[in-house]
């Protein structure tokens, strides 16, 4: 326990924990004893291991350790940087789940926030109510209120290739000697740390080409 908080975990602790939803920042949120935890890395629908990092009196936050039960949702993300780099925070979750949990965001924004009742039907992916396996919109009443009521929140359009679609790039420049000494691309998450990157999947190929370009000119 932690002792001006009297929560259910501490600091340091490690915790087995239920994902249920996801953050607008694409972080799991898990439950200990009622006690919510944002958990990066973790999928809703999965049970995880995690160690506590950081106690707040509503909240905590944890490392993920491993995963014990995986979402069908989770697949392996195609950059080889991505578990360093900030700049994306969903490549390890397929991309029609992400379609579907990022228009729950906007469910749970109207009811929370707007003060708004959602359609009938909507509420099969909330959090706490089941994954959707591989994100599939099968059998979820989603364009129709059932009762007649409510704000009909319709699925999200979703791009056909859903990378290299940015059109802006900024990207620090900096010198690390343990990289070998200039350095470009973007920082490690939470930190100023530069993560050599060559390729970025979400930006287009021709900013890729003006970046290398830089940093080549750069070095000479």
């Amino acid at each position: 326990m932690t002792p001006d908080l009297d929560l259910p975990v501490a600091v340091h602790d490690t915790a087995e924990m239920d994902i249920v939803g996801l953050t607008h920042e694409g972080e799991g949120v898990g439950r200990v004893d009622g006690y919510t935890v944002f958990v990066p890395g973790a999928l809703p629908g999965e049970r995880v291991r995690a160690r506590i990092v950081e106690t707040k009196k509503r909240y905590g936050r944890a490392e993920l350790l491993a995963v014990l039960q995986a979402s069908p949702s989770r697949i392996a993300p195609p950059c080889p940087v991505y578990s360093r780099c900030g700049g994306c925070q969903l490549q390890h979750m397929a991309y029609d789940a992400q379609l579907v949990w990022k228009r729950q965001l906007v469910v749970d924004a109207l009811e929370r926030i707007g003060k708004l009742k959602a359609a009938a039907g909507v509420r099969r992916a909330a959090a706490g109510e089941g994954d959707v396996p591989g994100g599939s919109l099968q059998g979820v009443s989603l364009n129709s209120a059932e009762d007649g009521s409510g704000v009909v929140v319709h699925p999200l359009i979703g791009m056909e290739e859903p990378w290299r679609y940015r059109n802006k790039v900024q990207v620090p420049i900096g010198f690390d000697l343990e990289e070998g000494g200039l350095v470009g691309g973007f920082y490690e998450a939470g930190s100023h740390r530069i993560v050599e990157t060559d390729a970025c999947l979400i930006q287009h190929e021709q900013s890729e080409n003006a970046v290398a370009a830089v940093k080549r000119i750069a070095r000479e």
